[in-house]
């Protein structure tokens, strides 16, 4: 019996030898630990691992491809980018900017100019229109600004002349392929740590029951019926009432989906609850970035829906506020 993970596996010639003698088996495992040591022994695992990056790994240059969204219309990955490019700016950064920026280099990935594939100006306003429902009249200038700064070094789009539009160049592609790496493995970190959470905190009649992905569907959920209040909370420390107003209903109907036994469905609430506030309240560095990037790809959505400019509109108004004490 052969047992191959991309997770590290603690004392595992002692789990070898307990199933031998437990189940007469021979058991070899080969995890996360194996693969770095033995990665390059030879021809074959090099281009056995060559394989599996080109395979598997290949997904990473779509924008946006990292992290897995609940319930959204259109394209999730879209939501996902748009944060990726926000994380990059500083906290001053002009939403609406930003937002058409990320549009841009999103219309373009598809783009190939080896097989003749281009965008040109109106096919990027055209995407731009489908997926941000606003008055062109907004956008359209800061498109024509953006397209003749992003061709200029270090350039971010690439403007071929020979075919007439626009295209995505190596460069590009490169960083795309690396932010959705880092998010790849933020999230395996963070399941990792939720992992760890469940086992220290929860008892052991529950552990059979709560997984990882019931406490990450409940994140999910909380995001998405909450909206703005939640990510203020995460992003601001701001709404903590809202959270913990709804908190208990959100995860009831989580439960419910899951088809939870309705016996064990109390018992299970309540463990979720604990989890979910240590999170919260206590998390680690790894939980706490995983929660605050989500929020923030929350938050690109909520801003798509509506108007940046009214996001803008308070920013500006909020650094302006003098407030005036009088004493008597």
């Amino acid at each position: 019996l052969i047992y191959v993970t991309n997770q590290e596996i603690k004392d595992k010639e002692a789990i070898q030898e307990k199933y031998y003698d437990n189940k007469n088996i021979n058991l070899t495992i080969y995890d996360k630990k194996w693969f770095v040591v033995h990665i390059n022994d030879s021809i074959g695992t090099i281009n056995a691992f060559h394989i599996y990056i080109k395979s598997h790994l290949d997904g990473f240059k779509l924008p946006g491809s990292s992290f897995d969204l609940m319930n959204i219309e259109n394209d999730p990955r879209l939501f996902v980018f748009l944060r990726q490019q926000i994380d990059n700016e500083n906290e001053n950064t002009d939403i609406l900017h930003e937002l058409i920026h990320s549009l841009i280099l999103y219309s373009l990935e598809n783009t190939d100019p080896d097989k003749n594939i281009v965008c040109s100006k109106d096919e990027i306003l055209a995407f731009i229109h489908d997926k941000y429902k606003q008055n062109p009249n907004y956008y359209t200038s800061i498109v024509d600004d953006l397209l003749q700064s992003m061709i200029q070094k270090p350039r971010e789009i690439q403007f071929h002349s020979k075919l007439h539009g626009y295209c995505l160049p190596y460069e590009t592609r490169e960083r795309i392929k690396l932010q959705n790496a880092n998010d790849i493995s933020l999230y395996n970190a963070f399941a990792d740590s939720l992992h760890k959470r469940i086992q220290e905190r929860i008892p052991e009649t529950s552990k059979q029951i709560i997984s990882e992905s019931i406490i990450n569907k409940v994140f999910h959920k909380i995001f998405y019926i909450q909206g703005l209040e939640f990510a203020d909370f995460i992003l601001n420390a701001a709404n903590q009432e809202a959270f913990e107003k709804e908190l208990s209903d959100i995860i009831s109907e989580v439960i419910f989906k899951e088809r939870i036994n309705r016996r064990d469905a109390g018992i299970i609430q309540q463990d979720c609850q604990v989890i979910i506030r240590d999170i919260v309240y206590r998390g680690n560095t790894v939980e706490k970035l995983y929660i605050s990037k989500l929020s923030k790809t929350y938050l690109m959505m909520f801003l798509l829906r509506f108007d940046p400019k009214i996001s803008n509109f308070f920013s500006l108004l909020a650094n302006k506020l003098k407030v005036y004490c009088h004493s008597r």
